[in-house]
């Protein structure tokens, strides 16, 4: 939270950037089919790949059970949809056979623009609406927000 409040305050001066909430597809029955275990390793993995993804600057955090919270400062909505569109088909085309035979893992995320004048409880609120519009959209896709 510590560093989404500083990217807000340099939106605050004008630097684009975006924020992105990451939801790993039916997270659940992961745990039901392949054990608790099995699913605490998919959120490790997860975390470490995407991360050696981003660039310098960006920031992956676990933002409440099977979610993520992204922050690409420097980036407008549409190169942040880029880079998350990126992440998504990394994360999809993992191969998981090694972990649980019959595994595959997909992700949903919601992209909103921090905008000046916006609270940052507004951005999360669009990138969490954006998460929701993805997931009804079928899942395993990359939606755009903006800020209420």
């Amino acid at each position: 939270m510590n560093r989404l409040q500083a990217v807000w305050a340099q939106a605050q001066q004008g630097q684009s950037s975006c924020v992105a909430l990451l939801d790993i597809d039916h997270f659940k029955s992961v745990n039901d089919r392949f054990g608790h275990a099995v699913g605490d390793e998919v959120l490790t993995r997860v975390a470490q790949r995407l991360s050696a993804e981003l660039r310098e600057g960006d920031s992956l955090a676990r933002f409440g059970g099977e979610e993520f919270l992204l922050i690409l400062p420097g980036l407008g909505p549409k190169e942040a949809r880029r880079v998350c569109e990126r992440l998504r088909t990394t994360l999809s085309t993992l191969d998981w056979r090694a972990l649980a035979p019959g595994l595959q893992v997909t992700g949903s995320f919601g992209v909103a623009a921090v905008r000046p004048g916006a609270a940052v409880k507004d951005i999360l609120q669009a990138a969490d609406a954006a998460l929701y519009a993805a997931k009804a959209a079928g899942r395993d896709t990359v939606m755009l927000g903006l800020p209420q």
